[in-house]
């Protein structure tokens, strides 16, 4: 067959053929080696155009032959050929993303952040929804952006009842969490071309996230906070001989400090389990352990597993825990329930309401700027009074689970020369 003549099938549904590289190519005014395919469905049915992918004829004949059927078995299905509407892409999107999840080729995480992009924001505002696809341009995406960045910002979070809610939170939407919108956005247009619904996709940006270290405590503050939780915290609830009350605050308390002694994120923290402790002893020196799993939901944020040396205080914490709670099986989790409320362990999910009472307490919520503070602030500590004490990048950044780059842009500020009392020994 001659490279310039087009070819048919018997029934003339398939079409394969070369044509030159468009104005504006490199390589303008010559024929593409490429085969290029047309298939025809039905009579009133648009024909379906898309390349091949490939100079080979026999390999290009196969992909037309497989997109052919596929075409009429969604014709037998009733599901569309041709994908104008973005709400129609988006969900059919959905769909092949959750088969991938169910044959573990997408994370769990990945598929929810999708599934609730799509469905709170591109769908549901009706941003893009029912917009057709291709006509959706880079003004269109700059417009969405603009306008979701003077958006608050919102938390989830499950009621009593166990149903997901959703709470107002004061500040805008950063531009860290608008960049995983860029991801999705790209991720279904790029879809669309792979199904051949839309042949070119519109600009979708990166946006700058300001480079900026959070500090941590001071020293001077961390000792008075950390003075108050092993003193008043407590012990002004005994009186109340609330029980449920008094398990809760004793364990906010050992989870704030080795929170500070460890850098862990609080969900790798909440997500401890007793077998990922371990004790050893160099020169009669007692050394420990921890190993961070990142194998469950919430605690695998670059899912590496990993396993850290504990300062000495980390292992007093633990053992005084392990001596007072009910659940110290090695499967059991550090930081679980009490067994009154639970009867088997189950990891407490959240520590933003003790956090924000025992900061309020020490006029602490709040930095010198008015932000408010989130438990993270315990992460931000650690990277600072470590580098303070001397301990290196590139341990800090092993603590903190991150690359030394990340460590050093956004978690290690300034040597102050904090040394007087430092949580951490520099051996």
């Amino acid at each position: 067959m001659k490279q310039s003549e087009p070819y048919f099938n018997e029934d003339k549904s398939i079409k394969l053929y070369r044509e030159k590289y468009r104005s504006g190519h490199l390589s303008e005014g010559k024929l593409n080696p490429k085969w290029q395919c047309k298939l025809k469905l039905a009579t009133g049915i648009p024909a379906l155009k898309f390349s091949t992918g490939t100079a080979n004829f026999k390999q290009a004949l196969r992909t037309a032959e497989v997109r052919l059927d596929e075409a009429r078995a969604k014709q037998n299905l009733g599901l569309p050929t041709h994908i104008k509407r973005f709400d129609v892409l988006a969900r059919q999107y959905l769909r092949d993303l959750e088969n991938q999840k169910r044959d573990n080729e997408c994370s769990e995480e990945k598929f929810e952040l999708h599934e609730r992009t799509i469905n709170n924001h591109f769908i549901a505002k009706d941003y893009f929804g029912k917009k057709e696809v291709s006509k959706i341009k880079s003004k269109d995406v700059d417009e969405y952006f603009k306008a979701r960045g003077k958006e608050p910002a919102t938390k989830a979070y499950k009621d009593s009842y166990g149903n997901i809610q959703h709470k107002t939170l004061d500040r805008r939407v950063g531009n860290s969490y608008l960049n995983k919108e860029c991801q999705v956005l790209r991720a279904i247009f790029k879809y669309g071309i792979a199904k051949d619904h839309i042949t070119q996709m519109p600009h979708i940006p990166s946006l700058k996230v300001k480079d900026s270290i959070k500090q941590g405590l001071s020293l001077e503050d961390w000792e008075y906070y950390r003075d108050y939780l092993d003193s008043a915290y407590v012990t002004e609830v005994l009186a109340t001989k609330n029980s449920k009350l008094i398990y809760y605050r004793a364990a906010f308390a050992e989870f704030a400090k080795l929170s500070v002694l460890t850098g862990l994120r609080t969900t790798e923290a909440l997500r401890l389990k007793w077998s990922d402790w371990s004790v050893s002893y160099e020169d009669n020196k007692e050394i420990g352990f921890l190993k961070i799993r990142a194998e469950e939901k919430g605690a695998r944020k670059t899912g590496k597993e990993r396993t850290i040396k504990v300062h000495s205080k980390v292992n007093s914490i633990l053992a005084i825990r392990r001596d007072n709670v009910d659940f110290t099986n090695a499967e059991d989790y550090i930081f679980s329930h009490p067994s009154f409320v639970y009867s088997k362990s189950s990891p407490i999910q959240s520590v933003q309401k003790a956090f924000n009472t025992s900061m309020q307490a020490c006029e602490l919520l709040t930095d010198e700027f008015g932000n408010k503070r989130s438990p993270y602030i315990f992460r931000h500590t650690h990277a600072h009074l470590s580098r303070n004490a001397g301990k290196s990048i590139d341990d800090i950044a092993n603590d903190l689970g991150n690359l030394v780059t990340t460590a050093e842009r956004f978690y290690i500020g300034i040597n102050t020369g904090d040394r007087k009392g430092l949580p951490f020994d520099i051996e």
